[in-house]
């Protein structure tokens, strides 16, 4: 599934910078939203969705620091395209309003949109003609990779 192709060849890092900006916050939220959801029915979902809320927040403020933004206001609203106006972490079909209701879509949500940023990283270290931004983005790839194992790992989808 390359859908970026053209997007990710002409990315200059500034761009790159602005799509994972925007990506680590829409996680942030993806993350705290499932805190609060959850908090009620699973109190063991709750607190990991809290730890990785502050992980997504974590890299957020790296990549904001690396970005040269204080605050995720200053993001330039035309400075992330995302081919379907979507980030890969908002991209789900969990359920069919995006809408976390339960443990459940909680869990497929994040695992959804942790995969799509994995893939999102990895046609931008595949495919940039920036080497700033090939490098950056393998690194990002290999934190979201940790995601989906540490996700699949608490779905009792992975052995530890």
């Amino acid at each position: 599934m390359r859908r970026h192709i053209f997007l990710l060849e002409t990315m200059n890092l500034d761009t790159f910078l602005a799509h994972a900006v925007k990506l680590e916050y829409e996680a942030t939220v993806i993350y705290a939203k499932s805190a609060v959801v959850t908090a009620e029915e699973n109190q063991d979902a709750a607190a990991f969705f809290r730890e990785m809320a502050g992980y997504a927040n974590m890299h957020l403020g790296d990549v904001m620091a690396r970005a040269g933004y204080k605050d995720v206001s200053e993001l330039p609203q035309l400075a992330y395209q995302w081919g379907n106006h979507s980030a890969p972490e908002t991209m789900s079909p969990i359920p069919t309003s995006g809408d976390i209701i339960d443990l459940d879509s909680a869990m497929a949500r994040a695992l959804d949109a942790e995969r799509r940023a994995v893939v999102f990283y990895e046609e931008a270290a595949q495919s940039s003609l920036d080497s700033k931004v090939r490098a950056l983005a393998l690194e990002f790839a290999t934190e979201e990779r940790d995601h989906v194992l540490a996700l699949e790992r608490f779905m009792g989808l992975r052995p530890y």
